[in-house]
């Protein structure tokens, strides 16, 4: 009897172990991990040491994990600690293909760049909201939204808040003012916003005014 449970304990350990193995898959094979095979939180977030014989490392000395809920880049060191957190991939201009070398990451509720050469932080993540690299600069911005400018959400702009523009080499090239949302379309006027799934808006503009009238907005006539 006591033979027979010890086995069956085994034969569960065995099953669960196969499990979590699973779930940590080798980062070449590009498989999702659970968010299980870490551990810590912000900038002491780490791979389990018993995972850590499933790191990959490319020429870069770093190992690209996709991390499956919530769904995440990360990238990770030698050690198995995460040095980019929040990497994002999906849209034109990021990562691994930027506008020159400085990619965009979040961290928590805030968002800086990255040099995807070196996988070294170049802009703290310190601001709300950042666009991608341009072909010189990038937008980013402090008490703000960022709003899709069409429907396909193919571009966006900042507004609301206090703006920058960060150069390639990840310093304050311009300070700006965002436009307030009541005028950020055209001639000053206002949008709506329609949603595009998640946390994504449209603002949608009506049709830009004549010149002469955008004059007359401008000039308080």
């Amino acid at each position: 009897m006591i033979r027979s449970v010890f086995a069956a304990l085994v034969l569960t350990l065995m099953a669960f172990g196969c499990r979590a193995a699973e779930s940590c898959p080798p980062s070449s094979r590009q498989e999702a991990w659970d968010a299980a095979c870490f551990a810590g939180s912000g900038a002491q977030r780490h791979v389990k040491p018993q995972h850590l014989r499933q790191l990959g490392f490319g020429k870069s000395g770093y190992a690209l994990i996709m991390v499956d809920e919530p769904p995440e880049l990360v990238a990770v060191d030698w050690r198995g600690v995460v040095v980019v957190p929040g990497i994002y991939h999906d849209g034109e201009g990021d990562y691994p293909q930027p506008r020159g070398h400085l990619a965009r990451f979040r961290d928590g509720a805030r968002c800086g760049y990255f040099d995807v050469r070196t996988f070294q932080v170049r802009v703290p993540a310190s601001y709300d909201q950042c666009l991608a690299f341009g072909e010189q600069t990038a937008q980013a911005c402090k008490d703000c939204q960022v709003y899709c400018t069409e429907s396909e959400c193919q571009n966006s702009m900042l507004v609301g808040g206090r703006g920058v523009e960060i150069d390639q080499r990840g310093r304050i090239a311009r300070q700006f003012r965002p436009p307030p949302l009541a005028q950020a379309c055209a001639g000053g006027q206002q949008g709506t916003l329609e949603s595009r799934g998640g946390r994504r808006f449209w603002l949608r503009c009506p049709p830009a005014p004549p010149p002469s009238l955008q004059m007359e907005n401008v000039h308080g006539r």
